[in-house]
């Protein structure tokens, strides 16, 4: 039978100085759970091997939800690790290994509908991504190699108009780069060779800037490290 991990609240374990954590009054590296409270409310749980953060690790909102749950092998992030909004849905559920992104990727909206997807190797978002207007539209169609745009990019207004299509090479616009308004008409196209912009002024329109403003509000307050549809790396 297998016996039960210790569990300890966090006022009874010390950090020393080589790094591990120890059972106060104790020369032994911990193994077990750690369990840290605010005002009576578990804010994380957290387990260890031998004075190591090792396993199940878990963070809590201030009134009881679950936040954020990821487990941690030989020191650096392995397998699933989810996030949620205090509503209870989740928010984001991607893979690791050996501490890095890999294999699919998924943000939510609070609501629970898909916010984003794409897929990771080695760390490195690659192939195909696709981010959603909160109405369910698609709003980005990118694709990457190797972590750089790489081929034909596509933006998208939320009743669902392609706004701008444009081909990337190695994280440069490469070819032709063309823009549209909501009705479909063609306002602006351009051309660039490895990231140069070769004839600026070819053709304009003045409905230009309004999707570009609101197409490409690509951060989130989410501090934790996650996915994001944006030129990760150029490559010479």
């Amino acid at each position: 039978m297998t016996n039960k991990p210790e569990t300890i609240n966090s006022r009874d374990l010390v950090y020393k100085n080589d790094a591990l954590t120890y059972k106060r009054n104790t020369d032994t590296p911990f193994t077990g759970i750690e369990e840290f409270y605010e005002n009576g409310q578990l804010k994380f749980r957290w387990s260890y091997i031998d004075g190591k953060r090792e396993g199940l690790q878990e963070i809590y909102y201030e009134d009881g939800p679950l936040k954020y749950r990821s487990n941690i092998k030989n020191g650096k992030r392995e397998g699933l690790q989810e996030t949620f909004y205090e509503n209870g849905q989740k928010e984001f559920k991607g893979n690791y290994k050996n501490g890095e992104r890999d294999g699919l990727q998924k943000r939510y909206y609070e609501n629970g509908q898909l916010k984003s997807r794409g897929n990771y190797e080695n760390g490195e978002v690659d192939g195909l991504s696709e981010w959603f207007h909160k109405n369910g539209q698609l709003k980005f169609r990118w694709n990457y190699t190797d972590g750089a745009q790489d081929g034909l990019q596509e933006t998208f207004y939320e009743i669902g108009q392609l706004y701008r299509r444009a081909n990337f090479k190695k994280g440069n616009e490469h070819g032709l780069c063309e823009y549209f308004d909501e009705d479909g008409n063609l306002t602006k196209a351009q051309t660039y060779e490895e990231g140069e912009l070769k004839n600026p002024n070819l053709q304009r329109g003045d409905n230009t800037q309004k999707i570009h403003q609101q197409g490409t509000e690509m951060k989130d307050p989410v501090q934790i490290p996650l996915f994001e549809p944006k030129p990760t790396k150029r490559v010479n």
